[in-house]
């Protein structure tokens, strides 16, 4: 797949869906509603996974799913380390990511 071709996939296929995952995330965290927000989280995490194992991956996507990774910071930065690299080999801009990294990084130095 050409980078073209998986951005048009992206846009086209994924980012609806992420938009509406994201939405709900959102809305659910709006309310304060710690169980909607984590069903609304497991979904966007099994679309990211069944998307990956397809091959249909994309360094935004990767990055999204980073950034609703809301109470582990450990884990988010496996996703952010994830969408570095992707965007590297997409030869994409890195710098909304490596902002992201860095406060996670300070999350968990914090005492």
């Amino acid at each position: 797949m050409t980078p073209e071709q998986r951005y048009r996939y992206y846009s086209e296929v994924i980012y609806p869906r992420l938009l509406h995952l994201s939405g709900r995330i959102c809305d659910a965290t709006g309310v304060f509603d710690d169980v909607l927000t984590e069903v609304a989280y497991q979904e966007l995490v099994r679309l990211y996974d069944e998307q990956v194992a397809a091959g249909f991956w994309h360094p935004l996507f990767t990055e999204a799913v980073g950034d609703f990774t809301f109470d582990d910071a450990a884990s988010a930065l496996i996703y952010y380390r994830r969408a570095l690299d992707e965007a590297r080999l997409l030869q994409e801009p890195t710098y909304t990511i490596l902002i992201a990294m860095g406060e996670r990084l300070f999350e968990i130095r914090q005492p």
